[in-house]
């Protein structure tokens, strides 16, 4: 109820609330068009767009989910933003690189505009570093200076970038 607030343009905080036309209802964790009115900055919400699910990632041969602990590895957009969920398992430590979804990369509606690193490897906790390469496919990054057995994916990646 009553005038929502809003994340504008990848902002970190919420602002508003904003006022909304007649025919605009959004509900908690839609996205919502903006318009600008008046020559104060301000703005008023003109319609809305449900938000993304998660989609579970179809994990390549020898990795597994870490469940119930950890989230499943998943997907979904997050204001115009790709957001990696989730923590997979090898099985054992290894000192090559493997992907973590070859077989099944993200929809092309998910790809970044490039390969982006997006996390470093950590020895203590068997994590690999992690990239996402600019055709969908997660991959631990490992060697042997840094073996790895988890991937763990929780990022929220600008898709332009």
């Amino acid at each position: 109820t009553g005038n929502p607030m809003a994340y504008v343009n990848g902002a970190a905080a919420l602002s508003g609330p904003y006022a909304c036309l007649a025919s605009c209802s959004p509900v908690a964790g839609d996205a919502v068009i903006l318009a600008p009115v008046g020559a104060m900055q301000s703005y008023v919400v003109i319609g809305s767009t449900p938000a993304d699910p998660w989609h579970a990632i179809e994990l390549d041969a020898g990795w597994s989910p870490v469940t119930p602990t950890y989230a499943v590895p998943s997907y979904r957009l997050l204001n115009g933003c790709l957001q990696l969920t989730g923590l997979a398992d090898f099985g054992s430590s290894t000192t090559a690189n493997h992907n973590l979804n070859n077989a099944s990369p993200l929809p092309p509606e998910y790809w970044p505009a490039s390969q982006k690193v997006f996390r470093a490897q950590d020895q203590l906790t068997q994590r690999g570093a992690v990239q996402i390469s600019a055709n969908g496919v997660i991959e631990m990054l490992a060697s042997s200076t840094y073996p790895a057995r988890y991937c763990e994916i929780d990022f929220i990646l600008p898709r332009n970038l």
